[in-house]
């Protein structure tokens, strides 16, 4: 009895919990299987970020837009490949373009560049190059200088503006022009306010760096006219503040500021020569039938010198007191074909030649550092030539022409005279910076205008012109210029800009097209020399066309050669520092005003 009821209660317990215990049994079956099976691992899971590039670009340019659609950036490269890990675009030979918000652009080149993605940051390594050029005051805002980052390696924050670095930074601010550096201590330059050329003459301090402006004036152009040795605490300086048209002259302390009166200049003259004393000795009035020189006399007022035609005007010009004061070197092309230089007696006024090229005008003369005495002048014909007449620096010029490719020039030279900043400018690649050790006879590179140019090959190829011609010998020229715009790099379109007619018709005379032409979006035909180099032809010296051929068609200050100009004066005291960065390109004339050549040239 007591068994069977014992039987009927486990049934009935067993019953109960069967449920039970079959989902606990299922429960544990369920967790077993998904701790044994395998476990599903994502496509990306486990995975290190790949360092491989997703794509390539060759010759391209990417923009990036900010959401309202204004471009902020635009990369141009020669090539680039985009790395998705970090989502950073590499590029070779950048060229870079930024844009704040008023549309003002930042310029950015180098070797090699790491950009994000979004274009906020760009990393420039090797012959890094950042520009932002200046930016004249427009209501509120205040005008901004040009800057220049130079360096092995800058990193840009684009929408900040700013620019980094933890190596050494060449950094230029503004147009300044370096003028000289007088009593040891001190550095002067000239600086505008925003491009509008109303420069102001600054004092640096070397040792503390501080910087003080000389000429505070707002309004006001200043002019360096002069330093020297003989008074290094002085600068002599041209100001028009009393009026806008004419330049009063002034001595100012180079370490106080100290500003005197030297010259009040109600005789209107256009310019001042000064001596080593720092006193005007000769003056230039212009006229409307020519200009007329004039010299200080004992009783402290103006005689006249030499007075020469509108024809002279441009190739006549005074250039250096000499160091004893009683003689002036002046270029003259008075009753000559071309400017020579003459050594003119102030006093008696008698004149004498000491240098002519029956070529091409004087272009350049370079006188002693503290002496002032006449060492080396050149004329430009082709190129420059010099000509040494001081025995002293005749091994010194040897010895540096052949140091660099290009025609040298003597930048400056210490007071000492031991060492001379030497520049070689070529058509073929940047103008290079040496400095020249005299005694030790030694060249130090220093640097050049245009890094990011620097060790890149550059060959200018002379060719035939682009036309028609029955001629055997053009047919061949034409065919080789073909073969060579096949293999170049870059090709320079020649277009005559003084007339109206089609560049291909004054050319060839023929006005159909061919395979070769190439047309703008008015169909205009645009052929001309092909290639960098090309250009008008050159005439070797401007007076040797007649006189109303040159004074009626063109502005003498515009004219980018040595001709129908002033020379240069070299004396070590800031003086011959304007030769400029000025394209040197061969074959070529800044004017385009003497037709197109027949022939052209490529580069590759």
């Amino acid at each position: 009895m007591n068994a069977a009821r014992l039987l009927r209660y486990g049934r009935h317990q067993l019953s109960a919990w069967l449920p039970a215990l079959l989902m606990m049994l299922f429960a544990l079956g369920t967790w077993w299987l998904v701790r044994s099976a395998p476990k599903a691992v994502s496509q990306n899971e486990g995975q290190v970020a790949s360092a491989e590039p997703d794509y390539f670009m060759r010759q391209f340019s990417v923009r990036s837009f900010e959401p309202a659609g204004r471009l902020k950036s635009e990369i141009f490269g020669t090539e680039g490949h985009h790395l998705p890990a970090n989502d950073t675009l590499e590029v070779q030979e950048p060229r870079i373009l930024s844009f704040n918000e008023q549309g003002h652009p930042t310029v950015a080149t180098a070797r090699r560049a790491l950009a994000k993605g979004d274009g906020s940051e760009v990393r420039l390594y090797q012959d890094a190059r950042v520009v932002r050029e200046p930016l004249a005051k427009t209501g509120k805002a205040e005008a901004t200088p040009r800057l220049e980052f130079q360096g092995e390696f800058l990193h840009v924050f684009v929408d900040e503006e700013r620019v980094s670095s933890d190596q050494p930074v060449r950094l230029m601010r503004g147009a300044g022009l370096l003028a000289s550096r007088r009593d040891g201590k001190h550095v002067l330059y000239l600086q505008d306010q925003g491009g509008d050329e109303n420069w102001r003459v600054h004092s640096v301090e070397v040792a503390s760096g501080k910087d003080i402006d000389l000429t505070p004036i707002a309004g006001v152009q200043a002019q360096v006219v002069g330093v020297s040795p003989r008074r290094p605490d002085v600068v002599l300086v041209g100001l028009n503040d009393r009026k806008p048209e004419w330049h009063d002259l002034y001595e100012i302390g180079i370490a106080s500021g100290d500003r005197k009166l030297v010259e009040q200049n109600d005789q209107e003259f256009a310019g001042y020569v000064e001596d080593s004393a720092l006193k005007p000795r000769l003056a230039v009035k212009s006229g409307v039938d020519g200009d007329e020189m004039l010299v200080r006399n004992a009783r402290g007022g103006w005689d006249s010198l030499l007075k020469y035609g509108q024809e002279d005007t441009q190739t006549t010009s005074p250039i250096v007191i000499e160091g004893d004061g009683h003689t002036a070197l002046i270029s003259s092309s008075i009753g000559r074909n071309t400017a020579a230089l003459t050594t003119t007696d102030l006093e008696s006024g008698k004149s004498e030649v000491v240098f002519t090229d029956p070529r091409a005008d004087v272009s350049d003369v370079m006188v002693h550092p503290t002496e002032r005495t006449l060492q080396a002048v050149a004329s430009t014909y082709l190129r420059t030539e010099w000509k040494v007449l001081d025995p002293a620096i005749r091994e010194d010029f040897a010895r540096l022409t052949g140091v660099a490719r290009g025609e040298m020039e003597i930048i400056s030279r210490s007071l000492d005279d031991r060492f001379w900043t030497v520049a070689y400018v070529q058509d073929a690649g940047p103008v290079a910076y040496y400095l020249y050790d005299r005694p030790a006879k030694k060249t130090t590179y220093l640097f050049s205008n245009r890094p990011a140019l620097d060790g890149l090959p550059l060959h200018i190829i002379d060719t035939a012109g682009l036309h028609d011609s029955p001629d055997t010998v053009e047919q061949e020229g034409i065919r080789r210029a073909r073969q060579e715009i096949e293999r170049a790099d870059h090709l320079l379109l020649v277009i005559d800009s003084t007339g109206e007619q089609d560049a291909d018709t004054a050319e060839t005379g023929d006005a159909s097209p061919d395979e070769d032409e190439v047309t703008d979006d008015t169909g205009r035909v645009l052929t001309g020399g092909v290639g960098l180099g090309a250009g008008p032809i050159q005439t070797p010296n401007d007076h040797e066309r007649p006189e109303d051929e040159r004074s009626s068609t063109e502005d003498p200050a515009e004219d980018g050669g040595d001709r129908g100009t002033q020379p240069r004066r070299r004396d070590g005291e800031g003086h011959g520092a304007d030769h400029a960065d000025r394209p040197q390109a061969a074959g070529t004339d800044a004017r385009g005003d003497r037709g197109l050549w027949a022939g052209g040239a490529v580069c590759r």
